[in-house]
């Protein structure tokens, strides 16, 4: 009897093709810089008509039109399988690196800082090597890392205050560790490079339906924490396959990235974090649920040559200093503390046309309803009194 012929390839083999294809991009395509083709392979969509990573001539490195860009413009797409996440009731990723129990009691921003450790620590091996690699090597410019005869020169003890504070707690983290974690050695340098990344460039993300309805039936959430040990097990072991699938089959990257039961994540977002802050920027980031995307986009047009910033958040001036190292000029968000800045206070009335009298009126109202102790207290915002 005569053997029908092969119509149609074992459906692994489709798989494995589809797998191959689904980010090859022929060589003859690449950009020349690495980040780009670390995006390109990463299934990262950039547009054109930027430079991303470009050195300004005040040293800074940012976003650069190399183009007019107009509004409503797509800047960045990327999907959330490219981003380094942590949730708050995420399996431990990495039981060869951090301890699961030390992870179980680590807070989000411990977590991704650990995790970013660990895929810096793979090299070549990392998904996110070409991305790491870009990264600062140090936050000199963070007052946590200031001495204390710098910190001194701020002439505001409540932000020094913070900063000491701040200082204390990563290297408190650091401590709790090296001691629950014997077998990873961590130097706390390394430790606070790690935490300063996070702490300036993470971004907190309410990710719609990210639980969904695990959690109410215990059923469905037992059958979601098994689904994810296996198949973080296999992620740890084929990363880049996994990392594929997540792409192509966006429900799947919940499991590989053990996110499935989370209701708030904490993420690195790659290349969107290389935007500088302005807060009249007007751009927006959002995520499309459907595709399992986050979406950089402009609502305003960006000239040739023009720096591409976003907007970081309303921050006045001591929230950026303390969060990210830097000071935004003209800051509309700029804001005076009264206890140590009472005579800035008075300049600040004149500059909005408030007479003093009208302002020591306001003052002893607030002294005799016995609130001027709170009114000390208080942030007077710039946009007026």
């Amino acid at each position: 009897m005569r053997r029908p012929s092969a119509t149609f390839a074992h459906p692994l083999l489709l798989l494995l093709l589809l797998l191959a294809s689904a980010s090859a991009f022929p060589l003859s395509l690449y950009p020349k810089t690495p980040l780009i083709k670390w995006a390109k392979a990463n299934a990262i969509r950039l547009n054109p008509s930027l430079t991303y990573s470009h050195t300004f001539q005040d040293g800074l490195r940012g976003i650069r039109a190399d183009r007019a860009i107009p509004a409503n413009t797509t800047l960045i797409d990327f999907p959330l399988a490219s981003c380094l996440v942590v949730g708050d009731q995420q399996p431990c990723p990495m039981p060869e690196f951090v301890h699961p129990a030390y992870w179980e009691s680590a807070k989000l921003h411990e977590r991704l800082a650990l995790l970013l450790l660990s895929e810096k620590r793979k090299g070549k091996r990392s998904l996110y090597e070409g991305w790491i690699r870009e990264l600062p090597t140090g936050y000199d410019n963070h007052i946590a890392r200031w001495s204390d005869q710098e910190l001194k020169l701020l002439r505001d003890p409540r932000l020094a205050e913070e900063a000491m504070w701040q200082k204390s707690a990563i290297d408190a983290m650091h401590e709790g560790f090296t001691r629950r974690c014997p077998n990873i050695t961590v130097t706390v340098d390394e430790f606070r490079w790690a935490m300063d990344s996070v702490l300036s460039r993470s971004f907190v993300g309410q990710i719609p339906s990210e639980r969904e309805a695990c959690d109410t039936h215990g059923a469905k959430r037992l059958r979601a924490q098994v689904a994810m040990a296996l198949l973080m097990r296999l992620g740890r072991k084929l990363p880049r396959v996994t990392h594929r699938l997540s792409v192509m089959f966006p429900r799947m990257r919940k499991y590989f990235q053990g996110t499935k039961l989370s209701t708030q994540l904490l993420l690195l977002e790659p290349i969107i974090d290389m935007a500088n802050h302005k807060t009249t920027a007007k751009t927006d980031v959002s995520y499309d649920k459907g595709r399992d995307r986050v979406t950089f986009k402009t609502r305003e047009e960006w000239g040739e040559g023009e720096q591409v910033f976003v907007c970081y958040g309303a921050k006045a001036s001591s929230s950026l200093l303390l969060s990210y190292g830097f000071l935004e000029p003209s800051n509309p968000m700029e804001t005076a503390s009264l206890h140590t800045l009472e005579a800035a206070t008075y300049a600040l009335a004149r500059e909005k046309g408030v007479s003093e009298e009208e302002l020591d009126q306001r003052i002893s109202a607030c002294e005799a309803k016995g609130t001027l102790k709170h009114l000390r207290e208080a942030l007077v915002s710039a946009e007026g009194l």
